[in-house]
C-alpha cells in the first residue's frame, strides 16, 4: 500500500497498477480508523478524572475486537463482490451500507438506550458511565451484525445480477 505519497498513488491509479484487494485495502484502512473512535484510555494521558481501571481495559479490548471485526467482515464483502463480478466494490460498499448502517444504528440506540436504564438502576454495577460502558460492550457486537448484514446484502445483490443475465440459449442471435 502506497500511504504517504500523494503522487505515486496518483500515478498507480492512472496505470492502474492496483489490483482491486489493493483498492479495497485503502477503504478497509479507512473504515478501521472511524472504528477507533473511542478514546484508548489505557495508553494514553487524559485530563480530569480518570475513569476505573476495568472500563479503561474493557474500552481497549472493544477497540481491538471492532477493528478486527472490521477488516474481516470488509474483507468478506469484498471476497463475496469478487466471487460475483469483482466490480465496483467501493461504490457498491458506499451504497449498501446506508440500508444497513440505519437498521444497525437504530437497533443498537435501542440497545444502548434499554441497557444504559437497567445498569443506572443497578447500584452495585461498578461502572464510571453507564452508557459509555454499554458502548464499549457492545461496539464489537454491533459491528459483528453490521458486517455479516452487509455481507448479506452483497451476497442478494449477486443473485440479482444473475437473475437479470439473461440465458445465452434465451438470448437473441
Amino acid at each position: 500500500m502506497i500511504l504517504f505519497s500523494s503522487h505515486r498513488l496518483e500515478r498507480a491509479l492512472v496505470e492502474n497498477s492496483l489490483s482491486s484487494w489493493e483498492k479495497a485495502k485503502y477503504i478497509i484502512l479507512i473504515i478501521i480508523f472511524y472504528s477507533c473512535s473511542g478514546p484508548f484510555y489505557v495508553i494514553t494521558p487524559s485530563f480530569g478524572p480518570r475513569p476505573p481501571v476495568g472500563n479503561s481495559l474493557v474500552n481497549f479490548v472493544s477497540i481491538i475486537l471492532t477493528i478486527i471485526f472490521t477488516f474481516f467482515g470488509a474483507k468478506k464483502c469484498f471476497l463475496t463482490n469478487k466471487a460475483k463480478d469483482d466490480a465496483n466494490f467501493i461504490e457498491r460498499f458506499a451504497v449498501l451500507s446506508i440500508p444497513v448502517a440505519i437498521k444497525v444504528f437504530t437497533i443498537s440506540a435501542i440497545i444502548i438506550f434499554i441497557g444504559s436504564f437497567l445498569i443506572d438502576k443497578c447500584e452495585s454495577f461498578p461502572c464510571y458511565n453507564s452508557i459509555t460502558y454499554i458502548v464499549d460492550l457492545m461496539s464489537p457486537v454491533i459491528t459483528y451484525i453490521y458486517y455479516l448484514l452487509l455481507n448479506n446484502s452483497f451476497k442478494r445483490l449477486a443473485i440479482l445480477a444473475k437473475e437479470r443475465i439473461p440465458n445465452q440459449e434465451d438470448a437473441p442471435a
